[in-house]
């Protein structure tokens, strides 16, 4: 997948084509048993192992971003960026750089 709008759309395209499989599928109002919401989430898991799997790593990202969101600093909320790219990128400008590199599956 190359963005979360695909993998959403992917994810919703997914469960119509199940959906389909049952008989008598029009009988009742939420057929796809699903909100928007949780469309939203599976994609963005589904974006974000694939995007783990093209750096050859075999973490879960999404379970990472969402520990780290949940996190307070100094007992306030933050907010801030993450950018996943390769090190040498030429549209990256790093500005900080840590001597040793996190281990994301630690």
């Amino acid at each position: 997948m190359r963005s979360l709008l695909e993998s959403t759309i992917s994810e919703f395209l997914s469960s119509c084509s199940n959906v389909l499989q049952i008989p008598g599928v029009g009988e009742e109002l939420n057929v796809l048993r699903r909100n928007g919401d949780e469309f939203v989430r599976s994609g963005g898991e589904t974006f974000l192992k694939t995007l783990s799997l093209k750096f050859h790593g075999h973490f879960n990202l999404f379970e990472i971003f969402n520990l780290i969101s949940s996190q307070y600093y100094e007992g306030g909320e933050s907010n801030g960026r993450i950018i996943i790219s390769n090190n040498e990128h030429p549209a990256i400008n790093q500005i900080l750089k840590f001597s040793s590199p996190i281990d994301l599956t630690n």
